[in-house]
């Protein structure tokens, strides 16, 4: 028996996966036996699983049939298998996955450590930033049900050449499925439920990601949902013909009903986000959980769409570059729901949203970038990733929504305070428009005020307040949108 084997059965990887099968509180197979069951004597259990495929003895038990409800969609067929053959999956997925690690590519996110859909959506709107407008949303049909067992298989001997392990491998992925009293055989797929499947998945997805990538095509990957980024549509439309031609080779396919070349201009949903313009902000399903897609055990885990990191992030949320429409008001009143004391709000009475909560909304880049910023570099020609740096973003809209901020210039820098205290630092130019949302104050007092000094670029402010001239901000007594140029130089508002 080759040493990879050997190494997944020591009765320590034994027990490791078996604390991990118990810590997923998976249901049981076939067999009836629940993972309490297994653990009153687990160590016994742990050796003669051990004497069984040492001795050439095991066979795994058929996989029982259990459907996953998903919201508006048809349920998922999961198969579970019995929890020793979790636990031998588990203790093969624990040997196998720094081996296989090494060989993933960075733009694959799901099932892997220290991964998440966070970084993947944080991946998307840096590219974005770097001038990738340009977006292919792929869908690979029945992905986990029509993965052929031969060319997967090749694909880990190349990695891991054991034979014996191989066949063990097989035998789990063509366990038969049992539902209703019946056994249905396997030739296809990988099932979804076994702890080995996710690694398997990304495995034989790798070949995609690696001719992508070395096309020079930028891609962020979460299992089988993927999305190719580029700067032109033409060289979205070639990532369209390669990617069909990739997964052809593969006896995959992609469903031509779900893949199509769209724009940040336009928007798309991409891991339960919605991304228009420079706004990314959680879809209305945003608590979707990725779990439908997670295998280990059976156990459906919610994962909620995190919010991307920021520098900012202690003094608010981040969106930039939002026109003043209905359709990105109503993408703005959705994520400002996610504070606990929000309301919703009509869509045409947008203009006058509550303002019981303290935000500032910057986009992440805006908060990074440096004073030269403003100077754009040529544009490049090339899709290819380039290294994750953060670049000053132009044409954006800080969002001041907190009626107890103050906005003033120093040094031609934007400087945002609240009770004194300074809660966000930018260069001027990186800002092109400042919206203030408010109702009408009593007493005519300032939701929010703009101090202006010369040299400062102009600011346009669209707000349910209107500016004076001397930069004190004045509610409109009707509380009604109101777009006004401020020209910092000659100290004077064009409404």
């Amino acid at each position: 028996m080759a040493a990879h084997l050997r190494r997944a059965l020591s009765l320590a990887n034994l027990r490791i996966a078996f604390d991990r099968v118990k810590a997923n509180a998976g249901q049981p197979g076939v067999d009836g036996q629940s993972v309490e069951d297994f653990g009153v004597l687990f160590i016994a259990n742990l050796k003669a699983l051990q004497a069984e495929v040492l001795g050439g003895r095991y066979c795994p038990q058929p996989l029982k049939r259990v459907w996953l409800p998903r919201p508006a969609k048809p349920p998922r067929p999961l198969g579970v298998p019995t929890v020793r053959d979790r636990v031998l999956q588990t203790a093969v997925a624990v040997m196998l996955t720094p081996i296989l690690e090494a060989e993933f590519e960075d733009c694959s996110f799901a099932y892997r450590q220290g991964r998440s859909v966070r970084q993947a959506v944080e991946r998307i709107t840096l590219l974005q930033r770097q001038g990738y407008r340009w977006v292919v949303e792929a869908d690979i049909e029945r992905f986990f049900d029509t993965i052929p067992h031969d060319k997967l298989l090749a694909e880990l001997r190349a990695l891991v050449p054991d034979d014996e392990l191989i066949v063990l491998v097989r035998s789990w992925l063509t366990a038969p499925v049992q539902e209703g009293g019946r056994l249905r055989p396997t030739s296809l797929g990988v099932p979804q439920g076994s702890p080995i499947s996710p690694l398997l998945a990304n495995l034989y997805l790798d070949h995609l990601d690696e001719t992508l990538l070395g096309e020079n095509f930028a891609l962020v990957r979460y299992a089988d949902d993927f999305i190719v980024l580029a700067k032109s549509r033409e060289r979205a439309e070639e990532a369209v013909e390669l990617s069909r031609e990739v997964l052809h080779d593969l006896e995959l396919k992609l469903n031509p009903l779900k893949t199509r070349v769209v724009n940040f201009e336009t928007g798309f949903q991409f891991l339960g986000w919605n991304f228009v313009r420079s706004l990314t902000v959680p879809a209305r399903r945003a608590t979707q959980s990725l779990g439908e897609k997670t295998f280990t055990n059976v156990r459906v885990e919610s994962e909620k769409a995190d919010v991307p990191t920021s520098p900012t992030a202690a003094a608010g949320r981040a969106v930039a570059d939002i026109p003043p429409n209905k359709i990105m008001a109503g993408a703005f009143a959705e994520a400002l729901a996610q504070e606990p004391d929000w309301k919703p709000v009509a869509l045409g009475q947008f203009t006058n949203p509550p303002v019981e909560y303290a935000d500032i909304v910057l986009d992440q880049a805006m908060a990074q970038a440096s004073d030269e910023a403003a100077a754009e570099p040529e544009a490049d020609s090339s899709d290819a990733a380039p290294a994750a740096t953060p670049v000053g973003a132009l044409q954006r809209t800080l969002y001041l929504v907190d009626p107890a901020v103050s906005l003033s210039t120093q040094n031609r820098r934007l400087v945002v305070k609240k009770d004194e205290a300074v809660i966000l630092d930018l260069p001027a130019v990186n800002v092109d428009q400042v919206m203030l949302f408010g109702r009408q104050p009593r007493h005519h007092s300032c939701a929010c005020r703009l101090h202006a000094e010369r040299h400062t670029r102009g600011l346009s402010l669209a707000a349910g307040q209107v500016l004076r001239t001397h930069g004190a901000a004045q509610p409109r007594r009707d509380g009604a949108l109101a777009t006004s140029v401020f020209d910092p130089v000659n100290r004077r508002i064009d409404a």
